[in-house]
């Protein structure tokens, strides 16, 4: 009676070893297929980024910068263009941020860093506003409402 006893609680330990082998297995796959994700979304970011950066010469923003912050001069259409492009980079690595953090993959401080200086921008520089104008209805949905309503309902 005894090793009947102790059989069924062998049994007993060793399903519940199982159970819990799948359960870390399962854990595994699915913290993989996160990477996977953020890493597909990492090349499409950088791709992304290289392109929208590859408008933008630095010689012509540093000239703009200037005259913004001098207040002395009337920034040309190339200027103005500038700035708007560098602006729309910049949401586009905000966007990213955000979908790093939604994934775990960026801790809350430096996402919060992020959302407070696109808060920032879309507050206090008109080129921001004006490429948010033209193209808020292309970034992701969720990135949007964070900065339009405050709120991440994910």
């Amino acid at each position: 009676m005894n090793l009947e006893k102790f059989n069924q609680r062998l049994t007993l330990i060793t399903n519940l070893a199982v159970v819990a082998g799948i359960l870390v297995l399962a854990t595994e796959i699915r913290q993989n297929t996160s990477i996977a994700e953020a890493a597909a979304r990492e090349g499409v970011a950088a791709h992304d980024f290289v392109f929208l950066s590859s408008i933008l010469d630095s010689s012509v923003l540093a000239n703009a910068n200037a005259k913004l912050e001098s207040g002395d001069s009337e920034l040309s259409s190339v200027e103005k263009s500038q700035l708007f492009h560098r602006q729309h980079l910049n949401f586009r690595v905000f966007e990213h941020s955000y979908y790093q953090y939604h994934k775990g993959l960026l801790d809350r401080t430096e996402w919060e860093r992020h959302e407070r200086m696109a808060r920032a921008q879309l507050a206090n520089n008109e080129y921001a506003r004006l490429m948010w104008q033209q193209f808020e209805s292309g970034f992701s949905p969720d990135f949007v409402r964070v900065l339009t309503e405050g709120r991440d309902d994910l």
